[in-house]
């Protein structure tokens, strides 16, 4: 609910600006979004006790590289192509290294199982 009323008042507050007009929608869609999001980290984060910093910075990694990757095939593509296929060809391109990125990380929280659960294994011989 925050995150719709801040989307609300920023969307009325920005489109009014004549040198931001329509940008001011998705400039509002990022606050809210932005927002709704930091209130989600917090209230996971005091509900669940979860401390790895570096986890987060491996999503915030990933997100910008991602946006980096979205931006730049774009770039690429659009004076290529008309500006409907060039957003579909950025679009897959983005999706293909997300899906890239997904299965390395799952790969690597595999990894760490099989690592901690024979290192548990190895405990309990050794008694």
């Amino acid at each position: 609910l925050f995150g719709a009323v801040l989307k609300i008042i920023s969307l009325v507050v920005l489109v009014n600006i004549p040198s931001i007009n329509i940008y001011g929608a998705e400039i509002s869609d990022a606050v809210c979004y932005g927002s709704v999001m930091i209130i989600n980290f917090a209230v996971i984060h005091k509900n669940v006790k979860y401390n790895n910093v570096t986890s987060i910075a491996k999503v915030c990694a990933i997100t910008l590289a991602i946006a980096i990757i979205a931006y730049f095939s774009n770039r690429v593509a659009y004076p290529r192509l008309n500006a409907t296929i060039s957003l579909i060809v950025a679009g897959g391109i983005t999706v293909l290294v997300y899906l890239v990125f997904v299965i390395l990380t799952i790969n690597a929280e595999k990894r760490k199982q099989v690592k901690f659960a024979y290192q548990k294994v190895n405990k309990k011989r050794k008694l």
